[in-house]
C-alpha cells in the first residue's frame, strides 16, 4: 500500500486525463501503475519512498494518445517506452486535437505517387503491413480455406482508406524493382466497424492485427504502429471530419 499512497501524493489526478478515480497497481511490489479512467499504464521507479519517474509503458485507451502535447509539439503516443521525471508528467498539457499535420508527413513520396487523389481529397497517415486475402482450393475433394499475405501499405485519407500492393518486378539479371499499386478501396462512410490489438512499450514496433468491417465484409491487415488505441480513433476522426465535409457540401448547394 506505500506506493499506491506514494503515486496518490504525487498524482492525486491522472496526468493524462486529470481522472481523479485513482490507480490499479501490478507487477512485483506495485511496479506498475494504470489509471482506472483512461487506462494508461506507467512504470514507476522509486527510491527512499518517493517515485522518482514514470515511463509510460501502454497508451490510454480513450484516445488521447493521438492529441498534440502543448510543449513538445507532438503527439503523446511518442513518449511511449520514455521515462520522464514526475516533473515533466505533472506539467504536461494536451491540446486535446490530433496532430494531423506530423501524421501526415509519414505518407511516403512513392505512395503519393500511387494514389490518385479525389477533389479536396487529403492523404493522413499509412502504415506498413500486410493484408490477409482470403480465398478456397480444393484439396483431396475438401474445399479448404485459405488465407494469402500480401505486403504493402494502407493509407488513409480524409475520404477513404485505401491499400497499396507491393509488386516486384524484375529488371533484367539479378535485377528487381518494387512497386505500389493501389487495389482495394473502403470509403470511410461505409466502414462499420474496427477491431484489434492494443499493446504496451515492448511490442510497440512489432505488427499488430486489425480488422475494417465494410458493406463488404472483413478485412484483416498486419500493420506497424497500429494499436487499437492509435487506429481507431485515428480513422473515427476522419470519418468525422468526412460528414462534417459532405454536409457543408450540401449546405453551398
Amino acid at each position: 500500500m506505500v506506493v499506491y499512497r506514494l503515486m496518490q501524493d504525487e498524482f492525486p489526478k491522472c496526468p493524462i486525463c486529470s481522472s481523479t478515480e485513482n490507480y490499479e497497481l501490478s507487477g512485483i511490489v506495485g511496479k506498475y501503475a494504470q489509471c482506472r479512467g483512461c487506462k494508461a499504464k506507467w512504470q514507476l521507479s522509486i527510491k527512499n519512498e518517493k517515485i522518482l519517474s514514470l515511463r509510460l509503458h501502454e497508451l490510454p485507451k480513450d484516445g488521447s494518445g493521438l492529441y498534440r502535447m502543448t510543449d513538445a509539439k507532438a503527439p503523446l503516443f511518442t513518449l511511449i517506452g520514455m521515462t520522464l521525471p514526475t516533473d515533466s508528467w505533472k506539467n504536461l498539457k494536451l491540446e486535446k486535437e490530433i496532430d494531423w499535420d506530423l501524421l501526415s508527413r509519414s505518407v511516403s513520396s512513392d505512395a503519393l505517387k500511387a494514389a490518385i487523389t479525389e477533389k479536396g481529397e487529403k492523404l493522413l497517415h499509412q502504415w506498413s503491413g500486410a493484408r490477409g486475402i482470403p480465398g478456397v482450393k480444393v484439396v483431396k475433394g475438401n474445399t479448404v480455406r485459405t488465407l494469402a499475405v500480401e505486403p504493402g501499405i494502407l493509407i488513409l485519407s480524409n475520404q477513404k482508406l485505401r491499400w497499396l500492393a507491393q509488386r516486384t518486378v524484375s529488371k533484367g539479371f539479378l535485377k528487381k524493382d518494387t512497386t505500389l499499386l493501389v487495389v482495394y478501396e473502403i470509403p470511410l462512410l461505409d466502414i462499420q466497424g474496427i477491431s484489434g490489438q492494443t499493446g504496451d512499450s515492448s511490442n510497440w514496433q512489432m505488427s499488430k492485427n486489425i480488422s475494417v468491417v465494410d458493406k463488404n465484409g472483413e478485412n484483416s491487415f498486419g500493420l506497424q504502429y497500429a494499436f487499437l488505441e492509435l487506429f481507431k480513433p485515428m480513422v473515427e476522426n476522419a470519418i468525422e471530419i468526412r460528414r462534417k465535409e459532405i454536409d457543408a457540401e450540401k449546405k453551398r448547394e
